[in-house]
């Protein structure tokens, strides 16, 4: 721990060494001074908190109050985890009535990598069908008291509904994937795994999944698409869990490593695996193949990681515009995103239509006030320019900065 001290601060190794008791037993060696309150904030921002429950209940010298605490919210999760569960198998059963195949994408599919399934903190329900059986499935949900939770036309590779509190996202490809010859070379595998749909057991659900492979493109896809926008620790310990189970040497050599350099993700894959080796107790004896890479490649993942928090949401509004500036690689793309963003932001354009070629300027009018509220903002400008470029340079070595299929 003493390479890792000299990286994180206080709060963060806290959490490192709770994370690695829970999910692999590791002993942990915690001073008696710890802000208990800052620690469970910091992972429900992460969406994380649940993993470490059983710990924390059997510690006493944790104040009965954070306990208590602790357990409120555990037992909440708990129960949404078992509603989403039953809601999921009532969608799975209405496919099959109508003959259409599902593959649970994320959700289910990464919990069940997980010792202790329902301790995973669930979201919404992402789920794949065939793309001729894409419309079919989404007309099928819209007769079965299944809405619209956005219009239809939000993105272009997935409708969103909602049914009893539960929203539901039905996709005909997964999200993040990449446009040119790297994009259709993982099309491709994704439809192979369709044809190959496996089924899982998480205690009394049985759960259509994607074989191992697919599996594990859909994981590290999720994390490149979202990683610019933010992400957080959940989406990184559904990876570290999917490559204990199931990438030791053999089967990342044999199986993995030829599919995920022609994808493209075998750098992210490389760097994610080995963070988690760093950080957060993944095997390194059975898992190898992702030793040799840069660990200051790791840490500046880690840092950001934990400074965005899920899908992130701990940054917040003031992250914003480093956000924008980091995610495009040129004035052309900058210049669209204004465009882009404008057009959904600027309230005047539902009245008058004339003006949307001048969105571009609404956007950027808009990132300098805000930019100006803030103290400092000068400062804060400068900042954000510079935070940017390190982001950015972030971004090209792990090799995410390619456009995907996000509308």
């Amino acid at each position: 721990m003493e390479k890792l001290i000299k990286k994180v601060n206080k709060t963060d190794e806290v959490i490192f060494q709770l994370l690695q008791a829970a999910l692999f037993q590791k002993k942990v060696n915690l001073s008696e001074e710890i802000n208990w309150e800052e620690i469970w904030h910091e992972l429900e921002e992460q969406t994380v908190s649940g993993l470490v429950y059983e710990w924390i209940s059997q510690n006493l010298s944790i104040d009965q109050e954070v306990q208590k605490q602790w357990m409120q919210s555990t037992i909440q999760k708990f129960g949404f985890w078992h509603k989403l569960m039953y809601e999921q198998e009532e969608l799975i059963q209405l496919m099959k009535e109508n003959s259409i195949e599902v593959a649970i994408l994320k959700g289910a599919a990464a919990a069940v990598n997980y010792s202790a399934p329902e301790y995973r903190t669930m979201g919404d329900i992402d789920f794949l069908v065939k793309p001729e059986k894409y419309k079919e499935a989404y007309h099928v949900l819209l007769k079965n008291e299944y809405y619209l939770a956005y219009p239809e036309n939000h993105v272009d590779y997935h409708f969103t509904l909602e049914r009893n509190g539960i929203v539901f996202e039905i996709h005909r490809i997964p999200v993040g994937i990449p446009d040119g010859v790297s994009g259709d070379y993982i099309k491709e595998m994704i439809k192979k795994g369709m044809n190959q749909i496996q089924e899982v057991q998480i205690q009394e659900f049985t759960v259509p999944v994607l074989p191992p492979l697919q599996n594990g493109l859909v994981l590290i896809l999720h994390i490149a698409e979202h990683l610019r926008q933010g992400l957080g620790l959940r989406q990184i310990i559904d990876w570290m869990m999917f490559a204990d189970r199931n990438l030791n040497d053999k089967i990342w050599y044999t199986e993995f490593q030829s599919v995920f350099r022609k994808a493209e993700l075998e750098k992210l894959a490389i760097v994610v695996t080995r963070m988690c080796q760093i950080y957060l107790g993944l095997d390194e004896q059975k898992i190898t193949w992702c030793l040799e890479i840069e660990e200051t490649l790791c840490h500046n993942l880690m840092e950001y990681i934990m400074e965005q928090g899920n899908f992130g949401r701990k940054a917040g509004e003031d992250d914003k515009v480093v956000k924008t500036l980091a995610k495009n690689r040129n004035i052309i793309d900058f210049c669209k995103l204004l465009q882009r963003n404008g057009s959904k932001n600027w309230k005047l354009l539902e009245k008058y239509h004339f003006l949307y070629p001048f969105a571009w300027c609404y956007q950027i009018c808009r990132y300098i006030h805000r930019t100006l509220k803030r103290k400092n903002s000068d400062h804060s400008l400068i900042d954000d320019i510079s935070k940017s470029s390190e982001r950015r340079k972030l971004f090209y070595e792990l090799g995410i900065m390619k456009e995907t299929n996000k509308k």
